[in-house]
This record gives C-alpha cells, structure tokens and sequence, in this order.
C-alpha cells in the first residue's frame, strides 16, 4: 500500500480552488479481507511505536 502524496501537494504561491481538486483516491486493496488484513498490520505497527514513544516518555505522536 503506498499513497502518492504528489498528487496531493499544493506549491508555494500556487492557487488552489478546493472545487476542482480530487477527494477520492483509487482503493488500496483487493477486497474486504485484503484491508482487514492491513488495517491489522498498521494498526499493530502503530500501537509498537507508540508504546516505544510512551516507554522513552519524551516524545508524543499525533497522528491526524
């Protein structure tokens, strides 16, 4: 699963009209199973670094 953020970045002084951009972006996965699957994983990746953050209570991540 990779997300090709160029098509979603605005250059500096570049105008932007909200109307004409893309909202959707082609699915990442196969089938229902297939994004259960990933979702697992990010989340349980997620999940190990956040609790490496916690463990070395100096950092904090906000994910939006």
């Amino acid at each position: 699963m990779k997300l090709r953020a160029k098509q979603f970045r605005v250059k500096e002084g570049e105008k932007l009209r909200l109307a004409k951009w893309p909202t959707e972006v082609s699915p990442f996965y196969k089938s229902k199973d297939d994004y259960e699957k990933c979702l697992r994983q990010h989340v349980e990746d997620l999940s190990s670094r956040q609790n490496l953050l916690y463990a070395h209570n100096r950092y904090a991540l906000l994910i939006i």
